[in-house]
């Protein structure tokens, strides 16, 4: 919860997931609130999932916390909420780029910045991360966040993460997704998973998405695209 730029955080803490690296039972919400210099009443992004959060200041650092194993806070060590760690994304965005949308997934974590392109970090198994894990260069985790190159030129103005899944909201309206599609979450009539982002026949321009663990909400206009 983000409260004047603060961060208010509580409940369960196995992983340190409330921000309160000291304590790792539970933390009632009287207590919750982030106590960080470089984060404390700089905050305009905030996303959680399982046990992992990441947050974006005013300023666009950007900062995560919680379960690492496996590389869903986007640095190389595995220091399970030992401490928070500051993002550095590969390759840098444009110094004037700013972050519009962040996503976690069970664990992954994605970033969009505002010229589109989409930064990826954490576990791809089912290929949630959005690049082919058929390919030599496939990652199980990935532990920093690099830049999906094969959105580029399909620019992205909002990201939604589902537990093993990721759909991604094109700024033309459309919408795409990626990775396990066990309960038909991937939008395509089937159950495989799709290694790549495969567009979902909405025939309608999308304005808002959102994801559960296994399944999908567009919020869409009202008139259909010709």
């Amino acid at each position: 919860m983000i409260q004047g730029h603060d961060v208010i955080c509580w409940g369960g803490g196995e992983f340190a997931q409330h921000g309160h690296q000291l304590i790792r039972g539970d933390v009632s919400y009287d207590k919750g609130q982030l106590s960080a210099p470089d984060i404390s009443g700089r905050v305009k992004l905030a996303a959680c999932r399982s046990s992992h959060n990441i947050v974006v200041t005013v300023d666009d650092k950007i900062f995560a916390w919680g379960n690492n194993s496996s590389g869903q806070l986007g640095s190389r060590e595995s220091s399970d909420g030992q401490s928070i760690v500051r993002l550095t994304l590969v390759p840098p965005p444009p110094d004037d780029a700013t972050v519009v949308s962040v996503a976690c997934g069970y664990r992954h974590t994605m970033i969009v910045m505002d010229n589109g392109h989409v930064y990826a970090c954490g576990n791809n198994f089912y290929a949630q991360l959005g690049y082919d894990f058929r390919k030599e260069t496939y990652k199980e985790n990935q532990t920093f966040p690099g830049l999906l190159r094969y959105l580029v030129h399909n620019p992205v103005s909002q990201v939604s993460c589902g537990d093993k899944h990721t759909l991604f909201l094109y700024r033309s309206g459309a919408v795409a997704a990626v990775g396990q599609n066990e309960h038909g979450q991937i939008g395509d009539g089937g159950r495989g998973e799709s290694v790549v982002p495969k567009l979902v026949d909405l025939d309608c321009r999308v304005v808002s998405i959102s994801s559960g663990s296994n399944h999908n909400l567009a919020v869409v206009g009202r008139y259909k695209s010709c």
